[in-house]
């Protein structure tokens, strides 16, 4: 018989997680996809230290994971300039707004958005220590050029390329994404992060629809 294939996608923040589970700490997954592939994953993975969920949702869990990339290099940019924690928090939940706003024109479930994959993991990414993306938005903030940083880098700051796929993808759909926009702005047209950041600042108040 014919061997059937199945999609999955397993989402965590990598450089953060896997660091916590080699150090024994525990951690929690998402395993998205067709529900007989994700059972046969909890199977193996699922323990005392490594929770793994599960969803349906391939296509948010997917956007989720590459997403948070963007937006923790945004939040790095402003912790680098010192603008204080309400406004880091302010732009980490605009950002998931932005986020939740594309996956909804790519009929991505909003659920997936406010669970482990979504908020969970952009929170991870946006402020641990060790998070690459945030380490690239601190970099720029200090004033180095975002191909120094890269070139130097022992790991893949994933937002950089991030950025540019997830604006041309808003702009197929019509879904506007300001902060990737200033994000791809400060790392391929050289746009100084200040003025980056003074340009989110700056856009005409509206309704808050996360």
């Amino acid at each position: 018989s014919r061997r059937r294939h199945t999609r999955w996608n397993c989402d965590w923040s990598s450089d953060v997680c896997s660091s916590d589970l080699m150090r024994g700490l525990p951690a929690c997954l998402v395993a998205a996809g067709e529900a007989e592939a994700c059972r046969r994953l909890v199977a193996l993975l699922h323990g005392p230290r490594l929770r793994v969920y599960t969803s349906p949702d391939l296509v948010g869990v997917e956007l989720c994971g590459a997403l948070k990339n963007v937006i923790a290099v945004a939040s790095g940019m402003c912790e680098g300039l010192g603008l204080g924690h309400n406004a880091q928090a302010a732009l980490v939940a605009r950002g998931l707004a932005e986020m939740r706003r594309l996956g909804r024109a790519l009929g991505a479930h909003d659920a997936t958005f406010a669970g482990v994959a979504g908020v969970g993991d952009l929170m991870t990414t946006c402020y641990a220590p060790h998070g690459r993306n945030r380490a690239l938005g601190l970099a720029l903030a200090r004033g180095q050029k975002a191909m120094d940083f890269l070139s130097q880098a022992s790991t893949v700051a994933e937002g950089a390329w991030t950025c540019r796929a997830a604006v041309e993808l808003g702009r197929r759909v019509a879904v506007e994404l300001p902060i990737a926009s200033q994000v791809a702005s400060v790392i391929w047209e050289s746009v100084p992060v200040a003025q980056a950041l003074h340009q989110l600042l700056s856009r005409a108040p509206k309704e808050d629809d996360a």
